[in-house]
């Protein structure tokens, strides 16, 4: 469990309510409860473009193995190292509060997936950055490797999710 309560953080009541019944599910149910959280705020955020009918970017996405390998195992693997793991030893090492290792983890996430498209950005970015940033408070503290494995669970299930929608439906 998560020494989350133990840092002065400035993250409301409800999200503290929130990670802490995270805590409680179990490492399986945390991922599905988290990849399901990202594929809602995925369609969430993509209201907005497909009631304007604004496309940025190619519906061609997950097309062929090597597509497929890059999307679910490379992609992920990649960005939890360099957007999720680096930004938190960062922040643990400087003794920050837990509302920056949430910013630290989402934030470059999400900023990442910019240079695709807004549609990304919001759609993939962001709603995958938030519960990837909340596993890192769930787990980062106590459990660094357990963080990094689900968030790269999260993320793969997710990428993988969106490529079976985009090419069946």
């Amino acid at each position: 469990m998560s020494k989350f309560m133990n840092h002065e953080c400035r993250l409301s009541k409800e999200i503290k309510k929130f990670i802490e019944f995270l805590g409680r599910v179990g490492a399986c149910r945390y991922v599905l409860l988290m990849a399901a959280l990202s594929i809602f705020l995925s369609f969430i955020f993509s209201i907005p473009f497909i009631v304007i009918n604004y496309s940025d970017q190619p519906r061609s996405l997950g097309v062929g193995w090597n597509s497929f390998i890059l999307t679910v195992i490379f992609g992920p693997l990649l960005e939890t190292i360099l957007f999720q793991t680096i930004p938190m030893l960062i922040v643990r090492r400087l003794k920050l509060s837990d509302g920056w290792i949430f910013w630290a983890c989402s934030a470059p996430f999400a900023l990442a997936h910019i240079s695709v498209g807004w549609i990304s950005f919001f759609a993939g970015g962001v709603s995958v950055g938030v519960p990837l940033g909340l596993t890192m408070i769930q787990w980062g503290a106590d459990y660094m490797t357990k963080a990094v494995v689900m968030s790269f669970l999260i993320h793969s299930l997710h990428n993988l999710i969106m490529i079976v929608m985009n090419r069946f439906f």
